[in-house]
C-alpha cells in the first residue's frame, strides 16, 4: 500500500522533506496565515518534484549534476567587463549546462522556502491533515483508472480467447464460456464501484486528470491516444482479427485508420504491424521482395530482400495494407489468393526461387482506403471479389469534444495545469476544435452551420442556394494538433493565445495548393470561430476579400485581449467542459481548492503601444484571504466564483442573439438550474434570476416558451421561499406575455400547456 500511495501522491500531494533543516519555531498564526503558508507549502513541494525531474534529466545528458554557477548579476558584470567568454553556455552555446546550473540554483532555493515554511507546527499539521485527505480521494481516482483498465483487459482476454478458439476450428470450451460469463458480471461489477467513486466530485475531478496523462502518454509514446470513439473501433478490429477477418478501414483522409490498425496490432498481438502504403506504380516486388545483391559470410552474393507482406508472414505479426485502392487491381488480384490464407499454410514466393513459407498464429491483415469519388478520382473501384474478403468498418474524425481532450492533454504539464487563461481554454481552444470540424464537414460536402442555424452559402451562391464546401484543403486531427506547438515560446515572447493561433491560422489559409475558393471558406470558418481579430487581410492570400469583410466575420472591434491569469491549475483543468459531454456531480466541493483565481482580462484599444488605455473589464476581480461572505452571511466560495465565471464564458452574453433556439431555451436554462440547485444561496439564486430575464425575445413561438417555461418551473421550485426571487419570476412571466408572436391558438393542446405551466409558475410565485 506504500508503494501505491507513492505513485498516487508523487505530483499532487508530496510529502514532506524526511529531514527538516533548522529548528521548528513555535509562532501564532491566524487561520488564514495558516492557510496561505499551507498552500505556498503544497506549490514550492510540488514544484521541487518538478525540478528534481528536470535535474534528473538533464544529469543524464550532461553527465553531471553540478557546473559552474554564477546569477544573473554576475553574469551581467562579466559582459561589461569584457568577460563573455567565461560565462559558462552563454559564449560556447551550452544551454543544456545553462539550464542545469539554473534548476539546481532554483532547486536549492525551493529547498530553503520549504525549510522556512515547515518551521511552523501549525503549517506541518495543516499539512499533514491536507494531504492525508488528498491521498484518500487520489487513491479513489488511482481506483478508479484500475477499474476502468481491468475492464478494458477483460475484454481483451475475450478476444484472446476468440482467437484461440478459431485457431483451434473448435466452439468455446466449457471452462472458456465460465469465464466469459464471469467477465461480463466482473465487468458489471467494476462498472458499479467506479460509478459510486466518481459521486464524490473530487474523485471525478481526479480521475478526469489521469484520464487526460493516459491520452499524453499514448500520444508521447505511440502517437495514439485512446478515446472513447477510437476505443470502439479498436475493439472492432480486435473482434474480427480474433475471429481470423480480414479488416478494411474506410473514411476521409486524416481520420487516423492506419494508426488505428497499427495499435489494434500492439494491443491484441502485442507487436508491430509490418506496414506497406500502396501507389499507383505499385509493382510485385514492393509487395513481396525481389533478389539482390548483398554481403553474407564476407562475400558479394545476390540474395533475396522480403517486402513487408513476406516480412509480416516470416516475423509472424499483422501486415497493414495502407491506401490499398490507389494499387493497380492486377496486383491486388494476385495478393488476394496469398491474403486469404490460413494459419498453418503454405505461401509460394516466386520472387525467391518459389521458397515457401508458413503462415504463423499472429498474422492478421488490415488495409485502409478513401473511397473512389470526386475527392479522389486517382482512386482504384476495389473489385468486387477483394471486397468480399473484408470486413469494412466506416472511420469517422474525432468528435470535436474528444479532439479537445486531446489538446488539453498535449499542453498539461507535470502537475495537470496548462499555460493559458480559462477564457482561452474554454473559448479559443473550443474554438479551434470547432473550426477543425467545419473544415471536416466542408471537405466531406456537408453544410457548415452558423450561429443562426443556417449553413455558410457558397461564394457568390446567397441566391443560388449553393452551400459552402472544400475541394481539396482539409485540417485533419494531426494538423490541429500541430498548431499548438510553439504555444510556450509564443507565450513569453508576449503574444496571446489567439494571436498565436492566428499566425499558425494564417500560414495554413495561405498553402497555395489550395484552390482560391477553398482558401476563401477557410477565412470564413476561421474567422466565425472568433479567429483572424486584427489579421490584416494583406496577409492573407485571398482574392477579393477586403478587411471590412473579415473584421465583420471576426466580430473584430480594434481591442485586444489580454488574460492575466495565465496558469490554469490542474483542479480546474479537471472541471474544462465547454461542450458539457461530462456529468459531474453536484453538491461537493473541492477542500484543496486553497488559491482560485479568476481569469482577468484586460481590454486594450488596438495601438502602436499595447499597454495604452488598459481597463480590467472582468466583473470580478482576483480576492485574496478568506471567502467573500454574501448579504445573507453565506460563503460564496472562490470555486462558486470561478464556476459562475466558467458558465459565462461558455454561454456568453454577448452572443445571445446567434445562439440557436435549443441552446437558449433549453440547454442554457438548464445548467443554471444546475448551477442554482447546487448552491442555492440567495445571491446565486440573484444571479441566475437576472440571467433567465435576459432570454425571452419577440420571436419566441409556442415551442420556444414551452422549453423556457420548463426550465422556468424547476427553476422557481428551486428558489421556493424567496419572496425577491418570486417577484423576479412575475416579471419574466409579464415580459413574455406582452409579447404577442407565439399566442397562435391553431395549436390548442400546445396552449393548454402552456397555461398549464403558466399556472403552475403563479401558484409558486404568490
Amino acid at each position: 500500500m506504500a508503494e501505491d500511495k507513492s505513485e498516487i501522491s508523487r505530483n499532487f500531494a508530496p510529502a514532506l522533506p524526511k529531514a527538516l533543516e533548522g529548528k521548528r519555531e513555535r509562532s501564532a498564526l491566524s487561520p488564514q496565515e495558516v492557510q496561505e503558508q499551507t498552500q505556498e507549502l503544497f506549490d514550492l513541494l510540488v514544484h521541487r518534484v518538478e525540478l528534481r525531474i528536470d535535474v534528473g534529466r538533464q544529469s543524464k545528458v550532461t553527465g553531471r549534476n553540478t557546473v559552474p554557477e554564477l546569477d544573473l548579476h554576475q553574469k551581467l558584470d562579466l559582459i561589461k567587463n569584457g568577460g563573455l567568454r567565461t560565462i559558462p553556455g552563454v559564449s560556447g552555446g551550452n544551454v543544456k549546462a545553462r539550464t542545469l546550473e539554473s534548476d539546481l540554483r532554483e532547486l536549492r532555493e525551493t529547498e530553503q522556502k520549504i525549510s522556512d515554511l515547515t518551521k511552523s507546527p501549525q503549517v506541518i499539521e495543516q499539512y499533514f491533515k491536507f494531504r492525508e485527505e488528498r491521498i484518500a480521494r487520489l487513491q479513489k481516482a488511482k481506483e478508479v483508472t484500475d477499474l476502468y483498465d481491468a475492464t478494458k483487459q477483460l475484454r481483451l482476454e475475450q478476444e484472446k480467447m476468440a482467437r484461440e478458439a478459431f485457431l483451434g476450428h473448435r466452439q468455446y470450451s466449457p471452462g472458456e464460456r465460465r469465464v466469459i460469463d464471469e467477465n461480463s458480471q466482473l465487468v458489471q461489477a467494476m462498472d458499479t464501484r467506479a460509478s459510486e467513486l466518481l459521486k464524490d466530485a473530487e474523485v471525478f475531478d481526479m480521475a478526469r486528470i489521469r484520464q487526460l496523462e493516459e491520452y499524453q502518454r499514448g500520444l508521447k509514446k505511440d502517437r495514439f491516444a485512446e478515446t472513447p470513439s477510437r476505443e470502439k473501433y479498436i475493439d472492432t478490429v480486435r473482434s474480427f482479427w480474433a475471429q481470423g477477418h480480414r479488416v478494411l478501414l474506410t473514411g476521409p483522409t486524416g481520420g487516423g485508420k492506419t494508426e488505428l490498425l497499427l495499435h489494434a496490432s500492439r494491443s491484441l498481438f502485442g507487436e508491430e504491424a509490418e506496414r506497406l502504403t500502396g501507389h499507383e506504380l505499385m509493382t510485385n516486388y514492393e509487395v513481396y521482395g525481389k533478389t539482390k545483391g548483398g554481403v553474407e559470410k564476407g562475400k558479394v552474393s545476390l540474395m533475396f530482400g522480403a517486402a513487408p507482406f513476406i516480412k509480416a508472414i516470416e516475423r509472424n505479426v499483422p501486415f497493414v495494407f495502407d491506401e490499398i485502392n490507389v494499387v493497380p487491381n492486377k496486383i491486388l488480384m494476385r495478393l488476394k489468393t496469398d491474403l486469404n490464407a490460413r494459419v498453418g499454410q503454405e505461401i509460394t514466393i516466386q520472387e525467391d526461387s518459389d521458397k515457401k513459407v508458413r503462415v504463423g498464429d499472429k498474422f492478421a491483415v488490415g488495409a485502409t482506403e478513401n473511397v473512389k469519388s470526386e475527392k479522389h478520382v486517382e482512386r482504384e473501384k476495389l473489385d468486387p471479389a477483394l471486397v468480399r474478403m473484408f470486413e469494412s468498418i466506416a472511420i469517422d474524425y474525432f468528435p470535436p469534444h474528444e479532439l479537445y481532450d486531446i489538446m488539453l492533454s498535449l499542453m498539461m504539464d507535470v502537475r495537470g495545469g496548462i499555460k493559458m487563461s480559462v477564457k482561452d481554454a474554454t473559448e479559443t481552444l473550443k474554438g479551434l476544435c470547432d473550426a477543425t470540424e467545419h473544415v471536416q464537414r466542408a471537405y466531406l460536402g456537408l453544410p457548415i452551420l452558423m450561429s443562426d442555424g443556417r449553413p455558410i452559402p457558397a461564394r457568390g451562391g446567397e441566391t443560388t442556394g449553393k452551400i459552402a464546401t472544400l475541394r481539396e484543403a482539409v485540417l485533419d486531427p494531426g494538423k490541429a494538433l500541430d498548431m499548438l506547438t510553439g504555444w510556450e515560446d509564443a507565450q513569453k515572447a508576449g503574444l496571446t493565445f489567439s494571436e498565436f493561433l492566428n499566425k499558425r491560422i494564417t500560414a495554413f489559409i495561405n498553402n497555395e495548393n489550395f484552390p482560391e475558393e477553398d482558401r476563401y471558406h477557410l477565412t470564413e470558418i476561421f474567422a466565425l470561430q472568433k479567429f483572424l481579430r486584427g489579421v490584416k487581410v494583406t496577409d492573407l492570400r485571398v482574392a477579393g476579400l477586403d478587411q471590412a469583410t473579415l473584421d465583420t466575420w471576426s466580430g473584430y472591434g480594434g481591442k485586444r485581449y489580454i488574460p492575466k491569469n495565465k496558469y490554469i491549475q490542474p483542479e480546474i483543468v479537471a472541471k474544462l467542459d465547454p461542450y458539457g459531454t461530462r456529468k459531474r456531480p453536484v453538491g461537493v466541493e473541492a477542500k484543496d481548492l486553497l488559491d482560485e483565481e479568476e481569469a482577468v482580462e484586460q481590454v486594450v484599444e488596438e495601438d502602436d503601444s499595447v499597454s495604452k488605455n488598459a481597463v480590467v473589464t472582468s466583473q470580478a476581480k482576483p480576492h485574496q484571504g478568506p471567502p467573500i461572505a454574501s448579504a445573507a452571511g453565506q460563503p460564496i466560495t472562490r470555486e462558486i466564483s470561478l464556476e459562475l465565471n466558467i458558465l459565462d464564458t461558455k454561454y456568453p452574453p454577448k452572443d445571445l442573439g446567434f445562439w440557436t433556439y435549443e441552446k437558449r431555451y433549453e440547454t442554457y436554462p438548464q445548467e443554471l438550474n444546475g448551477f442554482a440547485l447546487k448552491y442555492k444561496l440567495p445571491v446565486i439564486l440573484g444571479e441566475v434570476a437576472t440571467r433567465y430575464e435576459a432570454l425571452p425575445e419577440q420571436d419566441m413561438t409556442k415551442n420556444h416558451v414551452s422549453w423556457f417555461l420548463d426550465k422556468l418551473v424547476s427553476f422557481a421550485q428551486i428558489a421556493a421561499g424567496d419572496p425577491k426571487i418570486r417577484q423576479r419570476i412575475r416579471g419574466i412571466l409579464s415580459k413574455i406575455d406582452a409579447q404577442d408572436g407565439w399566442k397562435d391558438y391553431k395549436d390548442e393542446d400546445r396552449m393548454r400547456e402552456i397555461t398549464k405551466k403558466i399556472t403552475t409558475l403563479e401558484g409558486l410565485t404568490m
